[in-house]
């Protein structure tokens, strides 16, 4: 097994193990432990401190793994690359520590109604912004020496754990709630140091190197290409996390932690897509230097089926368990639950547009991403300042789709006005008929007593006829090819 295969098949697994102890805590243990408002703190802090994070980095992550290459020579300490990226990142949470520091008054004055516990412990938005930053730095770095396996546990597993250590303390009140803010805060920090030791002890450090590049590549090209990836993929970022940072301040703490978790639950149908998308971007980026559009074309019909259908069936399965889930949490929570539905919703209408943003990202039009990151942030924020006042929680979960859907509409236009690129197929129409279907289906099924008993009798009719019809149907050659390839291979097992 090579090492990159190795390295991949480790790093998912840390991914999904992390996942699944991010989830336990975010929807278990810190909303059972925890206030409302000590919840949905928590949560602001992680917002706020990631979106200055991005700021503070320029965009140094994508040219240390864009240029490292160029430079890639351990003997000659990489040629000062690593610090250079350094010395961006310091000068970048600088230029934003002086910012926020001197608009401190008014962001006060933002929180001052909603959520007067953030202005508390505000200044500890600062290190957690910083170690973020550094964090992510030295991950890319990770990533740019082929060797992720180490510090993806450190950053999904050790972190997320830390962060459970953390409310173990509190639960036990071996420390006061400051006690908590400030462990919370130190899993961030722990885990930037931990990856920083672990460069040191691989000799991949080399911060106290010189920072001559070398000719193949100038400083200068390197800061723009920075900044430029900067302006791009930070939207994502602040796209991600705008609704919970608008929440705290036009609503209050409380409702910030019940969207959190509610979006927490709706957002689980979009992780199998991450896993397509990944393994998609590298046979795209291969069409794009064929020029294959039909391949291309192929792709993008399949990405987007397949992603739709996995997704509709965790859709499913989350909604008709949504009694259950939010029988373990709160009263209090039980308000997101049709903030679960919407958000969910969104994230199907995102899957179903399949992988138009790795297409354009891999094409001689990868800035035209900048244009769209730029217009997701506007209409997020836009639609976020007009929806939570009127609707609150629910106005967050509509801003939310109101976004994806624009942003992907953008992008499909796009793509189809300059290479008659489309993800829809009369499958998907029929994918999207047997979704709705089900979902009837669910909702027609009479509700006994037991919630336990309702959540697994309608999984277990409508998770029936949602697989018999996908499959029936024929909606997916691959999911039907997958399904026969496991049954012969079982078959095979059994056999004597």
């Amino acid at each position: 097994m090579g090492i990159v295969q190795r390295q991949s098949i480790m790093g998912s697994l840390a991914t999904y193990a992390g996942l699944a102890i991010g989830y336990l805590n975010i929807i278990i243990l810190y909303p059972a432990f925890l206030s409302p408002e000590q919840m949905g703190l928590t949560r602001l802090l992680i917002a706020v401190g990631i979106i200055l994070s991005q700021f503070s980095l320029l965009g140094t992550p994508y040219a240390l793994i864009r240029y490292f290459p160029y430079f890639r020579n351990a003997e000659a300490a990489h040629h000062g690359l690593l610090r250079y990226m350094l010395m961006l990142t310091l000068l970048g949470f600088g230029l934003v520590g002086v910012m926020v520091l001197i608009a401190r008054p008014w962001i006060e004055q933002y929180y001052a109604d909603g959520a007067p516990l953030f202005n508390q412990y505000f200044y500890w938005i600062f290190p957690m912004a910083f170690f973020m930053a550094l964090g992510e730095l030295f991950f890319n770095h990770f990533r740019s020496l082929l060797r992720t396996a180490a510090a993806l546990f450190i950053r999904e597993i050790l972190l997320r754990l830390l962060q459970t250590a953390a409310l173990g303390l509190w639960m036990n009140r071996w420390v006061d709630f400051s006690g908590f803010v400030a462990a919370f805060a130190a899993s961030y920090i722990i885990t930037a140091l931990l990856l920083a030791t672990l460069l040191i002890r691989l000799n991949e450090f080399f911060y106290l190197s010189r920072v001559p590049l070398g000719p193949q590549v100038s400083q200068l090209q390197i800061f723009r290409f920075s900044l430029l990836m900067f302006a791009s993929g930070a939207a994502a970022t602040i796209v991600a996390f705008i609704d919970t940072v608008m929440l705290g301040a036009l609503r209050n703490l409380h409702d910030t932690a019940v969207y959190s978790v509610a979006f927490a639950l709706g957002t689980l149908i979009h992780v199998p897509a991450r896993t397509m998308n990944m393994v998609a971007v590298a046979l795209v980026a291969e069409a794009w230097r064929r020029n294959d559009l039909r391949v291309i074309g192929k792709l993008y019909h399949q990405t987007a089926l397949n992603q739709f259908i996995v997704g509709s069936g965790l859709f499913l399965l989350i909604w008709l368990s949504v009694d259950v889930l939010l029988w373990f949490l709160p009263e209090a929570y039980a308000a997101g639950r049709w903030v679960i539905f919407i958000v969910a919703v969104g994230r199907l209408l995102d899957m179903s547009s399949g992988s138009n943003g790795e297409i354009l990202a891999a094409s001689k039009h990868a800035r035209f991403n900048l244009f769209t990151n730029l217009l997701l942030i506007a209409v997020a924020i836009g639609s976020n300042y007009l929806l939570i006042p009127r609707w609150g929680i629910h106005g967050a979960a509509w801003a939310t789709v109101v976004s994806m859907v624009t942003y992907n509409a953008v992008r499909m236009a796009f793509l189809f006005a300059n290479y008659k690129l489309h993800p829809f197929s009369w499958h998907l129409a029929a994918a999207w008929l047997v979704l709705l279907l089900n979902l009837a289906l669910a909702f027609l099924l009479p509700d006994w007593e037991n919630v336990f008993v309702t959540a697994a009798y309608k999984i277990f009719v409508v998770g029936t006829c949602f697989c018999i019809m996908v499959l029936k149907f024929r909606l997916s050659p691959e999911i039907n090819q997958m399904v026969h390839d496991t049954i012969q291979r079982f078959s095979h097992r059994q056999s004597p």
